[in-house]
């Protein structure tokens, strides 16, 4: 629909706004909420999914693409940057618990019990277009291990690929 989605704090308190391509009619989507951060769309332009510590740590919520109807979609540890599948039913995003390190979880975009995707230490992830892969920032954790870039089924999480990056990344 032509509109950009992104987090702002300019205001004091971060929230989402969507503004068009062409820079105009600035929307406020959130508010009353804390920190809100990471929009995503869905591709069926339905729904907005984002970070927000409006329950008193970062969970995922959604709301309607006209930001109403707010509904939190995880519970317990922290949860952030989320992404939605191309078929619009599933949001991937990575999840902290207590003495365990940060993994993919994915979760029904209408809410429902989460899955785990991943057992590495894994984040910001990004899905393909198709839907049937994700890549992300994965790391073993093992001696002087490396941030690599993984690219794994979103189905079950097979490992597709690894690739090596830069040290100074």
């Amino acid at each position: 629909d032509h509109k950009i989605l992104y987090a702002s704090d300019a205001s004091g308190i971060a929230d989402i706004y969507e503004i068009s391509h062409s820079g105009g009619d600035v929307r406020q989507l959130t508010s009353n909420g804390q920190r809100n951060y990471g929009p995503a769309v869905s591709l069926d332009n339905r729904y907005v999914v984002f970070h927000s510590n409006r329950s008193g740590r970062f969970q995922i919520w959604r709301v309607d693409r006209d930001g109403a109807s707010p509904k939190q979609l995880t519970f317990g540890g922290e949860s952030t940057w989320p992404t939605i599948t191309s078929d619009s039913k599933w949001v991937v995003y990575q999840h902290f618990e207590a003495n365990t390190p940060h993994s993919l979880w994915r979760v029904p975009i209408d809410g429902g019990t989460p899955e785990q995707l991943t057992q590495d230490l894994s984040i910001r992830s990004t899905i393909s277009p198709d839907g049937k892969l994700i890549a992300f920032w994965y790391n073993d954790q093992k001696g002087d291990s490396r941030w690599r870039l993984r690219v794994a089924q979103v189905e079950n999480g097979a490992t597709v690929n690894t690739f090596d990056v830069a040290q100074t990344v």
